[in-house]
């Protein structure tokens, strides 16, 4: 697919001022079509027809961004400013090449022609920002997800300085009747003193507000409590996970 360029300048340039907005919609779609045909910049008078009107047409020559030649018109430095047929077939022919080398390397079978990687070479597209000095469009990152965030997994850090409870964190601790600024106190100092880390913090703190008891100071280690206190949830759970644990204790006890 071959780009064709717009400079950022465009909107306001004198000349598309003085086109008006209906020219310079043709002059779009037609510079789109030279890129997809790879014409240099030349577009008959029967694709002219079928694309903007005769009026169009005189304006986008009358202001200079168009050039009448033998049956149709030219764009105007089209040479210097997009990417030429020969340009965009040398840089073709160089990725079948390598493309021809790399399976030629998976069946163990040696190279066919020396890899070049001089600024001469077809394999340097010459039809990039160093060529024309204008970046191409925008172009998605593959390496992220829709949502704009990096799709590696996420990793377990120590509780931030800045932690605060999310919606959920205060709705569990409205439903149980407990005090959640002292909970939380008590849930940092707690984590910062073991050096805990966590993939989810607010995660965390549910599991730790499900294990209070209202008017109880802190939820006393593992190790010091009855052995019929112990089940308690992991750390982390979401409420799909909690809801699931719960109804294996409850079958567990009979319930």
């Amino acid at each position: 697919m071959v780009w064709f360029k717009v400079d950022d300048n465009l909107s306001f340039h004198h000349k598309t001022v003085a086109a008006g907005n209906a020219a310079m919609g043709l002059w779009v779609r037609a510079g789109s079509w030279c890129a997809q045909n790879l014409t240099d910049g030349f577009v008959p008078d029967h694709m002219l027809a079928r694309m903007g009107t005769s009026s169009q047409v005189s304006k986008l020559v009358a202001v200079g961004l168009w050039e009448r030649k033998e049956g149709g018109i030219e764009f105007h430095q089209w040479s210097i400013r997009q990417p030429l047929r020969g340009e965009v077939d040398a840089e073709r022919d160089a990725a079948r090449a390598r493309m021809k080398s790399i399976r030629a390397a998976k069946k163990g079978t040696k190279k066919t022609e020396p890899q070049v990687s001089d600024l001469g070479s077809p394999e340097v597209p010459r039809t990039g920002q160093n060529a024309f000095g204008n970046p191409d469009p925008t172009r998605p990152d593959p390496s992220l997800v829709p949502n704009g965030t990096s799709s590696a997994p996420k990793r377990a850090t120590q509780l931030p300085d800045d932690f605060e409870p999310n919606q959920r964190n205060r709705e569990i601790a409205e439903e149980r009747g407990l005090n959640l600024d002292s909970v939380v106190a008590q849930f940092a100092d707690h984590h910062r003193a073991k050096g805990s880390t966590m993939k989810d913090w607010h995660l965390a703190l549910n599991t730790w507000l499900r294990r209070e008891r209202p008017g109880q100071a802190v939820t006393r280690p593992r190790h010091l409590q009855h052995a019929s206190e112990i089940e308690t949830p992991p750390d982390g759970l979401s409420e799909a996970e909690y809801s699931e644990w719960m109804r294996r204790q409850r079958e567990r006890r009979g319930a």
